[in-house]
């Protein structure tokens, strides 16, 4: 609820596909933010052998349906696809991972989250990038990823951010 407050989005909204249904892909994007789901608490379930299925090569199980998982991280999501500012994405995506957890034993408490530093930051509802902001934040992000063989190539690019951030 946190995240749609904030986003105007949903953090999983599944869609049904050819070859799977919407349950499916609500499972899917849960183990993409969380990681794999504990076997343990797959199998408690009266539906794990609908969603998943075992490698007779490895003997691991796998997610039945939905094959080219990816890990995403919820901080990019709030940066990249929302355009957070990247000092609100790290304390807002901390708060929300702290709660996102397969176990309910794992999650802290109400209480235990009213202590959060995301509820200790300073009021700021200016916390998205406008399209500079974004650009900029992209081109350093960008410079910070270029190989380390070429250092005078990624602090090329970080010059020229800067310049632009202060220009």
């Amino acid at each position: 609820m946190v995240f749609e407050l904030i986003t105007g989005d949903f953090l999983f909204n599944p869609r049904p596909g050819q070859e799977y249904k919407k349950n499916d892909d609500h499972l899917a994007l849960f183990i993409e933010m969380l990681g794999p789901m504990p076997k343990k608490f797959a199998m408690q379930g009266n539906m794990f052998d609908h969603y998943f299925k075992q490698n007779p090569a490895t003997g691991k199980y796998l997610f039945r349906r939905i094959q080219d998982l990816k890990q995403v991280g919820l901080r990019e999501i709030l940066i990249y696809r929302h355009h957070i500012k990247p000092e609100e994405a790290d304390v807002l995506s901390d708060f929300l991972c702290k709660i996102l957890k397969w176990y309910p034993k794992d999650r802290p408490t109400a209480e235990e989250m009213l202590k959060h530093p995301w509820f200790e930051m300073k009021d700021n509802y200016n916390y998205k990038m406008n399209e500079m902001e974004y650009k900029l934040f992209e081109l350093k992000d960008q410079a910070q990823q270029i190989d380390v063989n070429e250092p005078s190539y990624a602090t090329l690019i970080e010059k020229r951010a800067n310049l632009m951030n202060n220009g």
